[in-house]
């Protein structure tokens, strides 16, 4: 009995060995899996992570990329609003000076006009005096007037008529 009872014992402690055996292989296991859940976890995180500061990045870059469009919209609003009124000025300033040209051609028209009426009122004015002098040697108006009407035309030489 004896030897039973060490045999009992050593078949105890032999598969307490065995048991601690597996134990310790299911608890590797068991350990293994839950470092590879956990970075499994930490590696879903990381790609989480990583897909939110790609979709945060993304945003910003659309949100300035809107802003650099609407800028350049601005942009182009702004340089057709100057061309528009550059243009607008350059056809008021041609109107403006066609204005002024016409209105320095009817001064120029106006002046010509004013000299011929003043040479025409001088000229009336001369013969006026001329005949009131040949009217005193000339008895005859209708003659007095012949008269200048020749001197004037150059026919009697040596005698002018300076207006």
């Amino acid at each position: 009995m004896a030897y039973f009872a060490i045999s009992c014992v050593a078949l105890c402690v032999a598969m307490m060995l065995i048991v601690i055996s597996v134990m310790n292989g299911f608890l590797d296991k068991i350990e293994a899996d839950m470092q590879a859940e956990i970075d499994r976890i930490a590696e879903e995180k990381l790609q989480e992570a990583a897909k939110e500061e790609a979709d945060r990045i993304a945003a910003i870059e659309k949100r300035e990329a809107d802003m650099a469009a609407k800028e350049a919209e601005l942009k182009a609003k702004e340089v057709a609003l100057k061309a528009e009124q550059d243009k607008a000025a350059k056809v008021e300033r041609a109107r403006l000076a066609k204005e002024q040209d016409a209105t320095r051609e009817t001064n120029r028209l106006a002046k010509i006009e004013a000299e011929r009426v003043a040479d025409v009122e001088h000229q009336a004015n001369v013969r006026s005096e001329i005949r009131k002098s040949i009217l005193g040697y000339v008895r005859n108006g209708a003659n007095a007037d012949f008269l200048i009407d020749a001197i004037h035309k150059g026919e009697i030489p040596h005698i002018q008529i300076i207006y």
